[in-house]
């Protein structure tokens, strides 16, 4: 048995042990619950940063507006997916992913024409100041002005009312 092998079966021991703590502290509801939360969230998180690192990886850039795009999705998908009244709730969820991918693909739009214009302005310059061709640093200082105007809108078209995260 390999070392890799050891270190798997001693991470599922681990995280069965950790299951059966909770199990017996929660119930089985909330620990399927929290498992799930926990699985959602991990996905999430892997999204964004297979994005980010995407983006760098073949641009040479970090650019941030992923995440901002991201957030405008996450937002329609969530009004989409808090109305009751839609065919006895269960249609949300096919109606969150497809207004979250509909709304972040409208709200990318800008961007795509940003990145555009640089291109053909910096398709004749030759290289950039690491000797790199490809876009220039400028598009690491559009993001905060976009998410700032996204925000905006975000604020005026959902508001700003709390609502809670546990009970």
């Amino acid at each position: 048995m390999g070392k890799r092998s050891r270190a798997a079966i001693a991470s599922i021991v681990l995280a069965l042990v950790l299951v059966g703590l909770a199990y017996a502290g929660f119930g089985a509801t909330k620990t399927a619950s929290v498992f799930l939360s926990g699985l959602t969230l991990a996905a999430l998180y892997f999204l964004l940063a297979a994005g980010l690192s995407l983006i760098f990886g073949l641009m040479d850039v970090l650019n941030f507006a992923h995440g901002t795009l991201f957030m405008i999705g996450a937002y329609a998908g969530y009004s989409t997916f808090g109305n009751p009244r839609l065919l006895l709730n269960t249609l949300p969820l096919f109606l969150t992913l497809l207004a979250g991918g509909m709304v972040g693909a409208v709200a990318g739009r800008p961007l795509r024409a940003w990145e555009r214009t640089v291109r053909r302005r910096r398709a004749g310059e030759g290289q950039d100041e690491g000797g790199r061709h490809g876009l220039p640093a400028i598009l690491v200082r559009l993001p905060p002005s976009l998410i700032l105007a996204l925000l905006a809108v975000g604020v005026l078209l959902w508001g700003v009312r709390g609502f809670p995260l546990g009970r």
